[in-house]
């Protein structure tokens, strides 16, 4: 024999028969059975436990099929604590369900009918109200979709915008970057022309220098003149002339001067002034056999000698040469008052100083060699600052 819920086996005299007729079980098991019943039946268990018997019910005289169930006494008394715990949580129940029916036998009816009415009726306006609510949700999911609809189109509005906004800044940019490339040389170009301004081409050209009084003064490196001590081959003087034939040339032209009785023709070392008539032409250059000194005057035939020829005429030469310079002086002093010629010319004499080599010295000749080109580079400076062309004369 085996206990029915531990299924182990027990001897005889070691286990308890429980005997439960079928209609009581399945009232236990019912799941509408009412509270009382339900504690009824737990007494009896209980009783069964402590007495090992049933108390007899009115149902057992009636059973036919009575149950009859092995337990040991292991399971018997786990059984009777279960029972304990379910009786304890049935009383419990017992007792709020009587708190509960206690306080619903003092509540009025009537006011909780009138109370119900006013819930209704509040729940009737309610529903009323979420119904408008859900109207104008509605209407406001309208506006919203129209508002989403506005902002999207904003938005490719301001795509659109900053794409173009982008593209200006960007062209924006180029055209400085080219400006300021514009600026940059129109800034050199400035600076290049008042560079320019300041930088004389015809001083640079023609270079004079006259520093000390007994010394040869020369003009782009050429000596014009000659000393005991420095004598001065001819060649070098008469690129000199040719140089001083040439600066004075340009000055006529630049301003538009044309001088009385003569015409400059500057040809290098071999420059020569000619009359206006063009029948008298007179070499502007010397040579070796050329002197100085009154020796000329004492041959009886100087004039048929080819040197005193070639003296005579390179003398008339520098004299025409100096006439020219004396009309340009005078041109200029026209113009500026102000200006004022170092050395005076007066004929041959420039400074007090013949230009003649015929009864002359080396030194007195150089000194107005000298004088002339030192007159001749104050002309360079006064045609170097005149900003506006000069009327014709």
């Amino acid at each position: 024999m085996s206990c029915r819920k531990c299924h182990k086996n027990i001897v005889q005299d070691s286990f308890v028969l429980l005997k439960v007729s079928g209609n009581s079980v399945s009232k236990s098991h019912h799941p509408h059975a009412s509270f009382s019943s339900r504690v009824e039946r737990q007494g009896k268990l209980r009783t069964f436990i402590q007495t090992g018997q049933l108390p007899p019910t009115e149902d057992d005289s009636d059973s036919s099929s009575p149950l009859e169930d092995e337990f040991c006494l292991d399971c018997l008394r786990a059984l009777s604590r279960e029972l304990d715990t379910q009786l304890r949580e049935a009383k419990a129940d017992e007792a709020r369900y009587t708190t509960l029916l206690a306080r619903a036998s003092t509540f009025d009816t009537d006011d909780l009918f009138a109370k119900l009415a006013e819930l209704s009726t509040a729940e009737g306006q309610l529903e009323s109200f979420l119904e408008k609510v859900k109207s104008q949700k509605a209407k406001v999911q309208e506006d919203i979709e129209l508002a989403r609809q506005d902002e999207r189109a904003v938005q490719d509005d301001q795509d659109r915008f900053w794409a173009k906004f982008t593209r200006y800044v960007s062209q924006r940019d180029m055209l400085r970057d080219m400006h300021a490339v514009l600026q940059s040389k129109i800034d050199y170009g400035k600076q290049c022309l008042h560079e320019l301004d300041l930088h004389n081409v015809y001083q640079d050209t023609f270079y004079i220098s006259a520093a000390g009084k007994s010394s040869v003064a020369t003009i782009n490196g050429f000596r014009l003149g000659r000393l005991p001590d420095a004598q001065v081959p001819w060649e070098e003087i008469n690129a000199a002339w040719g140089q001083a034939v040439l600066l004075l040339y340009i000055m006529a032209k630049k301003t538009t001067f044309s001088f009385t009785m003569y015409r400059l023709r500057p040809m290098g070392n071999r420059s020569t002034v000619e009359t206006k008539s063009g029948d008298l032409v007179l070499n502007l250059h010397g040579c070796d056999d050329l002197g100085f000194g009154s020796w000329l005057s004492s041959w009886p035939f100087a004039h048929k000698q080819p040197a005193a020829a070639a003296a005579s005429t390179f003398d008339d030469a520098m004299v025409a040469f100096l006439s020219c310079l004396g009309e340009m002086s005078s041109y200029a002093r026209q113009h500026s008052p102000q200006l004022d010629m170092p050395y005076v010319i007066n004929g041959d004499n420039i400074g007090g100083r013949s230009i003649r080599m015929q009864a002359n010295s080396e030194h007195s000749w150089t000194k107005a060699l000298r004088n002339t080109l030192v007159n001749l580079n104050y002309l360079l400076a006064w045609l170097s600052s005149q900003k506006k062309p000069l009327p014709p004369p």
